[in-house]
């Protein structure tokens, strides 16, 4: 059961509020917590054996914040642009490693590396 809460001060600009008729918090005998945020701040409820929450926390943030400058619908990136269109070529040298290796890769890949453009 959700307790009815009264305002009890600010912390850092914030306000918070605890459970009305309520001594504290009994920090040992806690066994649940479940934290929560909308756009009016955040709500911390916790419980105790019984797994009903006891109590709960709120800390309003005074006015509820708007999101400025939100894009609505599908984001359109613009299309890459290929930096080397006719391949890039690799050392004479670093071909015939790459063919050397070619006996640990998977044949389905051979093509691959075997038509690499060298100097």
């Amino acid at each position: 059961a959700v307790v009815s809460t009264q305002s009890t001060g600010t912390i850092g600009g914030v306000k918070y509020y605890k459970p009305s008729g309520s001594d504290g918090v009994r920090w040992f005998f806690i066994r649940g917590v479940k934290a929560s945020k909308s756009n009016l701040g955040y709500t911390v409820s916790y419980s105790t054996t019984s797994g009903v929450p006891d109590a709960t926390v709120s800390f309003a943030s005074g006015r509820p914040k708007r999101r400025k400058n939100v894009q609505t619908g599908p984001l359109i990136a613009p299309e890459p642009v290929q930096l080397y269109p006719e391949g890039k070529r690799i050392t004479k040298e670093k071909y015939l490693d790459i063919q050397d290796l070619l006996k640990f890769v998977p044949p389905v890949v051979h093509p691959f590396y075997s038509n690499l453009q060298y100097s």
